[in-house]
C-alpha cells in the first residue's frame, strides 16, 4: 500500500529528474483505433498518469481526459503541461490515492462515476503487491462505463528494474511478475472481464549506468490489453 514515504519520494522524482515528455507507440496506436471524428466523445481514464505524458497526447488526439496520480508534484506537472500545450479544457487531473479503500467513496463525491469509455495504466502497476492491484481495479472500475477497454503495460521479470533495484535509486520496492503472474492475478479480479491478451517486448541498451552499476540495461514491458470491462 502507499504511504508518506513512497509519495513523498515521487514527489521527489517529479521535481528534480525531470520530465518524460515522449509517448509510448504502444499508447499511441491503441488510442488510434479510434476514429479521429469521435473522439470528443470518448473519455480516456489514466491511472498513475505520472507527470502526463500520455494524458497530453490523449488529449493532443481529441479525447478527454480524466487523470489521477497520488503525487501532488506531478499533478501539478501535469496540469501546468496542459496549460503550455493548450490543452487544459480537455484535462481533469486529479491528486487521488486509488490504493486506499477510503478512495471509492473520494471519488464518488469527485467525479460522475461510470463516464470513462478507456482505461490506460502505464509501468504502475509493479510497484504494489497483488492485495494493492486488486485494490486499484476494484476502485478503478466504478470510474468506467461498462464494456470499456484498457490497456496496461507493467514491467515482466527480465526488466533492468529487479537486477539493479528501481531506475537509478532504488526508492521503491518494485513485484516481479510474469505474464503468466498478471493472467492469473487479473482473472481473480471480476471487474476487468475476462477478454484479456497479453504479450510483451523485450529491449537490450549497452553501456548505461543503472543503480549505480554500468553494463547492460535490458527493458521488458508486459502489455495487457482487456476488453469489455465489467463491474457488479
Amino acid at each position: 500500500m502507499s504511504n508518506v514515504g513512497q509519495i513523498e519520494s515521487w514527489n521527489s522524482h517529479y521535481e528534480n529528474v525531470g520530465m518524460m515528455l515522449i509517448p509510448d507507440i504502444r499508447v499511441v496506436r491503441w488510442l488510434n483505433q479510434i476514429p479521429a471524428g469521435s473522439r470528443r466523445q470518448r473519455q480516456l481514464l489514466v491511472l498513475g498518469c505520472g507527470n502526463g505524458r500520455h494524458a497530453i497526447q490523449a488529449a493532443k488526439m481529441g479525447y478527454r481526459v480524466v487523470a489521477v496520480d497520488y503525487s501532488p508534484s506531478a499533478i501539478t506537472a501535469l496540469r501546468t503541461w496542459a496549460i503550455i500545450e493548450g490543452v487544459s479544457d480537455l484535462i481533469e487531473a486529479y491528486e487521488v490515492d486509488l490504493t486506499k479503500e477510503c478512495a471509492l467513496s473520494d471519488l464518488r463525491t469527485t467525479f460522475d462515476v461510470g463516464r470513462s469509455d478507456l482505461m490506460l495504466c502505464w509501468g504502475v502497476l509493479e510497484y504494489f503487491d497483488d492485495d494493492t492491484v486488486l485494490q486499484v481495479f476494484e476502485e478503478a472500475a466504478y470510474m468506467c462505463w461498462e464494456n470499456a477497454n484498457c490497456l496496461i503495460m507493467a514491467r515482466g521479470p527480465k526488466d533492468f528494474c529487479f537486477k539493479h533495484k528501481e531506475r537509478s535509486d532504488g526508492f521503491m520496492e518494485i513485484h516481479s511478475r510474469s505474464a503468466g503472474d498478471w493472467t492469473f492475478l487479473l482473472s481473480r479480479q471480476h471487474d476487468l472481464g475476462g477478454d484479456v491478451v497479453v504479450d510483451s517486448r523485450l529491449e537490450t541498451f549497452c553501456n548505461m549506468t543503472v543503480g549505480g552499476v554500468e553494463g547492460e540495461k535490458r527493458e521488458q514491458m508486459l502489455f495487457l490489453e482487456a476488453t469489455n470491462l465489467r463491474r457488479v
